[in-house]
């Protein structure tokens, strides 16, 4: 019994060493053949640095070559906050007397909560070699202070054209999960606002990386490999630099004339804020664009503080980042009338072969709540056939048209035209909808319908929760509900300037690698739109040679006495409750065949024949290459 207890036992011995050597064999055999790869790596870490070589970012040109965004060298020093440790005010203290700063700068950058804490945050640029010298040979007093040099943008024209170029920043933390798999990393910068973010992918470059050899102390024991970085693509846009300047100069002086000008209330004007854009209407190419209040791209340099950026977006100081062309929604006023009347003249409510009276004030037939609409004008004219109701921009005309079209098309709620007509023809234009333009924010403004008044009378700002007579003959003439900016108003010039094709407002024209000599084009930028109005190119002509005789005789001829170019154009009083009028003017040139759509909006600036149509007729006068000091402003006309 002994002897079989004693066998049994050295038998199960036997089996546990046979599965130990087992294991161990399995183990050595994974270790020596599976594993080989992953262990090789591992080793290799240990004495393999990667160290990232930085690219250069993409410039970015004008039309006619002018360079508007460029790079420079720059030290720039950087804080790793979880390395200072207890250390952090004394290297703060430390900072302030050697870079000269005051000490509020450098701690509001180093508590920036946009960073991780492991990120190196940037707390200044432009840091004397000196500087960095001093830091290099007292690293134990500055712990987690680390320089780097890198190329940050340059502005060789200063704010020309500021609020399209957008601006650089270090990626931060809340871009990182954004943008995990496509290459960032916590000391890279990317593109933000306007071309800048629109354009990222070509102009950003691709990093390099060195490969070192280091021994277990981490000293440097040679290169073991590189891979050179890629320079970023440079873009070419369609601004011209010159007609830019002009143009910017020409809202400048023309609102600072405007505020010498006195208002129906005895009031000077403000003109705060305004705009003008100058497109291609063939192309669509955007040749300038401005909008005021302005600011320096140069304040993004090296990073912004959540402070200053505030101010730049505060609407009590005319939010100078924004850009008025393609996020400002206004009420166009008379600059909309050609679209109604050519929807009027699509869906029979006029005709081009019939006058219309103009009197001084309109009432809606068999309305009893004694609602009275006026002309701008208080004397009767007319009557005016199409085209003199738009050289003379009379308001009454237009109220009957829209009462006309509420008449057909929305006798009753139940009974309506679901197409609705007039809004359908609108949008065509391109109103109520992206343009397509190359930015990253755009507003689409907004066209009065069903929907619009169902949402204003589930806030309780309706008095009906489907359109009425009022809403049409407000929208007749560019008022109420409607809204549009001043790039959908040239988008929409330039289809009557060009026979009623389509086009794409775009300010990218090419890009092109910046590595050859002869900068070959990677992407060239034509969008494309294969909308067409379905407008005869007779209706077409017929509206603009109304818009002919706007500068001949109507309501831009003071303003344009003596001019001797080629133009049609449209004045636009836009109204808003308790402010100053709206001056919009909008034109193309030369009239035989448009090569330019030109519209300028100025906000509390008066009538348009005040303020934005001398603006327009500079800009023409520079495009004609004729001096346009001597303009004067016109007289107090729509």
């Amino acid at each position: 019994m002994t002897d079989g207890r004693a066998k049994a036992r050295l038998q199960v011995l036997a089996l546990l060493v046979v599965l130990m050597f087992s294991a161990l064999t399995v183990r050595l055999w994974y270790l020596q053949v599976l594993a080989t790869d992953e262990f090789k790596a591992e080793a290799e870490g240990n004495y393999v640095r990667l160290v990232e070589t930085p690219t250069i970012r993409g410039q970015i040109f004008t039309a006619d070559g002018q360079p508007i965004v460029e790079n420079r060298p720059s030290l720039e020093i950087r804080v790793q906050r979880d390395r200072l440790g207890d250390d952090a005010e004394a290297v703060t203290s430390r900072l302030t007397k050697l870079l000269g700063l005051p000490p509020a700068t450098i701690r509001k950058a180093m508590n920036d909560v946009r960073y991780y804490d492991y990120q190196p945050v940037p707390v200044a640029i432009d840091v004397p070699k000196r500087a960095v010298a001093y830091i290099g040979e007292h690293r134990r007093l500055f712990p987690g202070v680390t320089w780097e040099d890198v190329a940050v943008r340059k502005y060789p024209l200063g704010e020309l054209a500021a609020h399209v170029l957008g601006w650089t920043s270090p990626v931060f933390a809340e871009d990182l999960e954004r943008l995990r798999g496509k290459g960032y990393d916590p000391n890279d910068v990317i593109g933000r606002g306007g071309l800048e973010q629109q354009y990222e992918r070509w102009l950003r470059g691709q990093e390099g990386f060195v490969k070192y050899e280091v021994n277990a102390a981490g000293e440097q024991m040679g290169v073991l490999g590189e891979k050179q970085p890629v320079p970023g693509d440079d873009l070419v846009i369609s601004i011209d630099s010159e007609l830019q300047a002009a143009a910017e100069e020409s809202l400048d002086l023309g609102m600072e004339e405007a505020r010498n000008v006195v208002d129906e209330n005895g009031r000077y004007l403000r003109a705060d804020a305004g705009a003008v854009v100058v497109m291609n209407p063939e192309t669509g190419a955007i040749e300038a664009t401005v909008s005021r209040p302005s600011f320096d791209p140069d304040e993004f340099v090296g990073g912004i503080d959540q402070e200053r950026f505030d101010r730049l977006v505060d609407e009590d100081r005319g939010a100078p980042l924004f850009n008025r062309v393609t996020q400002g929604q206004y009420a166009p006023g008379s600059t909309f009338k050609p679209f109604i009347a050519l929807s009027a003249l699509r869906n029979g409510v006029a005709s081009t072969g019939q006058y219309y009276p103009c009197p001084a004030s309109y009432r809606v037939p068999e309305d009893t709540s004694g609602t009275v609409f006026h002309n701008w004008s208080s004397v009767t004219q007319g009557p005016y056939d199409i085209a003199g109701s738009l050289a003379q921009s009379c308001d009454t005309i237009y109220y009957d048209w829209g009462y006309k079209f509420y008449q057909r098309y929305y006798p009753t709620k139940d009974a309506k035209d679901p197409s609705e007509p007039l809004q359908r023809d609108l949008r065509q234009f391109g109103f109520e909808r992206s343009t397509g333009v190359d930015l990253p924010t755009e507003s689409v403004g907004n066209i009065p319908d069903d929907a619009w008044v169902q949402d204003l009378f589930d806030a309780r700002e309706a008095f009906s929760d489907f359109m009425i007579p009022g809403e049409f003959i407000q929208m007749s003439i560019g008022q109420g509900g409607v809204l549009a900016t001043p790039l959908q108003t040239a988008t929409a010039y330039s289809m009557i300037a060009n026979g009623g094709k389509c086009v794409v407002p775009h300010l990218g024209l090419e890009v092109r690698d910046q590595s050859t000599q002869a900068g070959k084009v990677v992407k060239p930028i034509n969008p494309k739109c294969s909308r067409d109005l379905p407008y005869s190119h007779s209706e077409l002509e017929y509206v603009k040679q109304g818009l002919v005789d706007v500068i001949r005789s109507g309501t831009a001829a003071q303003t344009f006495a003596g001019f001797g170019g080629s133009i049609a154009g449209k004045t636009g009083t836009s109204q808003k409750e308790k402010e100053q009028d709206f001056s919009w003017f909008a034109a193309m040139t030369p009239v035989a065949d448009p090569q330019h759509v030109i519209v300028a909006v100025v906000e509390h600036g008066g009538h348009g024949s005040e303020t934005a149509a001398p603006i327009v007729r500079r800009v023409v006068e520079h495009i004609d290459g004729v001096d346009a000091s001597d303009i004067v402003i016109g007289s107090a006309t729509d």
